[in-house]
């Protein structure tokens, strides 16, 4: 059985404690336990350096990108989802690979399609993960 926080797609305390007041539920757990997948990306995360970056004002000027695994594979076989920002609209792409070496191909098309539609790419932003280099 799928645990309540899975279903809600992990959402903090606060966002949880006001949607269950919303729909007068009554929470009979207390959040002393964190959930282990969020605390291995908050961990992970950690070792990042942060960065003050303006945000771009040209639409497709700067893309971000990330990519996670997923618990379970999908219908098709895809282990891994990528997520492709535009930087400038927040405007969000996903694709979903069946393994970490298609972040590349797809990634490359992706841009090549991008730069014959908008000829503004000028940056891609990851983070420092090893599948990105």
């Amino acid at each position: 059985m799928m645990k309540f926080n899975e279903m809600m797609g992990h959402p903090n305390e606060g966002v949880l404690r006001n949607t269950a007041t919303a729909y007068n539920w009554k929470l009979k757990s207390t959040f002393d336990n964190k959930c282990e997948n969020c605390a291995i990306t908050n961990r992970r995360q950690a070792n990042i350096p942060k960065a003050h970056i303006d945000r771009s004002e040209t639409k497709g000027e700067r893309f971000m990108i990330e990519i996670c695994s997923v618990k379970h594979k999908s219908a098709g076989g895809n282990k891994f989802w990528l997520m492709i920002l535009d930087d400038a609209t927040d405007f969000v792409w996903s694709m979903f690979l069946k393994s970490k070496s298609e972040l590349s191909s797809k990634t490359i098309g992706f841009i090549k399609d991008r730069q014959a539609k908008v000829k503004d790419v000028k940056n891609i932003r990851c983070d420092r993960a090893g599948e990105n280099w």
